[in-house]
């Protein structure tokens, strides 16, 4: 579960955003510049919010009432940038190992990086480097770092912005599937209307740092 009731100050406008999401996919659609990447900052710790409070998976993350804001490493997340931020210097296997290294290595928390990335399609590309991949090839990667420390909630920042129309629409149907399996909330970010229709449970448009409208899915069999 992902509850969140948040106030960010920026220079240009005051970004709100209430939300509730238990193992749904939250969809964040709005134009350039309108807050969401900035919502994503301030769920995973990167940003610290103005007001309000920031619940994930029963645990108080960030509350300004009781001066609570744990640090990133400390919130059980995974992030999945629009660029996908790969180590240029690592391999793929020590991309996905990155993760589990640099927060809880030795608990029950981590995958088989090997698994992980055979799951995805990508166990042959172990001692590649990213100069190596193709753009879907790195967004697999980079989805298998991300969940290697099993999250309670995934951050999707523009995730097939930077992908071929065909290849977008393969992926995207893989990351339905990947989230039926893992069951935990997805908080996907999005300029692509059809996209966010097609991924969203719900749906929120924002603009210039305002929710305009929230939409709950109600296809079946999405």
């Amino acid at each position: 579960m992902l509850e969140v009731n948040l106030v960010k100050n920026l220079w240009h406008f005051n970004l709100e955003l209430k939300l509730k999401a238990a193992n749904e996919i939250v969809v964040l659609l709005g134009p350039s510049g309108s807050g969401k990447t900035t919502v994503l900052q301030c769920l995973a710790g990167l940003l610290k919010p103005s007001a309000g409070s920031i619940k994930i998976d029963d645990k108080l993350v960030f509350s300004a009432e009781q001066n609570i804001n744990v640090p990133t490493r400390h919130r059980d997340i995974g992030y999945l940038f629009q660029d996908y931020a790969l180590f240029p210097h690592l391999t793929v296997k020590d991309n996905v190992l990155y993760g589990p290294k640099s927060r809880r290595a030795g608990t029950d928390l981590e995958l088989n990086p090997v698994e992980l990335l055979d799951s995805f399609g990508v166990g042959h590309l172990l001692n590649r480097y990213p100069r190596q991949l193709s753009g879907g090839e790195k967004q697999r990667v980079a989805l298998a770092r991300a969940l290697a420390t099993r999250p309670k909630l995934l951050l999707l920042d523009e995730p097939l912005s930077a992908l071929d129309r065909n290849t977008r629409l393969s992926l995207r149907q893989e990351l339905k599937n990947l989230h039926k399996s893992w069951q935990v909330p997805f908080v996907l970010v999005t300029h692509d209307e059809e996209e966010a229709e097609y991924l969203g449970d719900q749906l929120i448009v924002i603009e210039k740092g305002r929710v305009q409208e929230i939409a709950v899915s109600h296809v079946v069999g999405k």
